[in-house]
């Protein structure tokens, strides 16, 4: 595997560290993958819209925004549009709030109205009730933050595959 699939690996184990005598083994999963998760479409998301970026360049500035926050042109392009609320920036941002369980557990939420068909009561929204401080989710927040998925088709089945 690439360095970039090393580093990866050596996240979780730092996500799981953090976790070890605060969190149920068994709990492990719901708080890992469910940041993962909100990473990774978070990431997905915002390579799409670099590309956009790039195309909407010739257009009138009063249309870039309209294209760039276009629901339909991420998702046919096979990519989850991201409501602001649930994006990693927005996250990440606030990682340091002493509601950042809520706002973990909000942008789940925000991604199940979004996409009920395919994301309904699939993520738990345990943030709020995990024996974790904000602190707690600050760092892991951090960690994954610094997860650099790289690019290609075969990156998706690589982490889901992985984890």
């Amino acid at each position: 595997m690439t360095e970039k699939d090393i580093n990866f690996e050596d996240k979780l184990w730092k996500a799981a560290d953090k976790l070890r005598k605060k969190v149920e083994v068994h709990e492990y999963k719901y708080v890992i993958l469910g940041l993962i998760f909100l990473r990774y479409i978070s990431f997905a998301f915002e390579e799409k819209q670099k590309d956009l970026k790039n195309e909407v360049n010739e257009l009138p500035d009063e249309f870039k925004n309209h294209v760039m926050e276009d629901k339909d042109i991420y998702v046919a392009d096979g990519t989850m549009y991201v409501p602001e609320k649930a994006r990693w920036e927005y996250i990440k941002k606030n990682a340091n709030q002493p509601n950042i369980g809520e706002i973990l557990d909000n942008a789940i939420e925000i991604l199940e109205k979004e996409y009920p068909k395919q994301l309904k009561d699939v993520i738990p929204k345990k943030y709020t009730k995990i024996n974790l401080s904000p602190d707690d989710l600050a760092y892991l927040i951090n960690v994954f933050s610094a997860i650099d998925f790289g690019d290609g088709h075969k990156r998706r089945e690589y982490i889901w595959k992985n984890i």
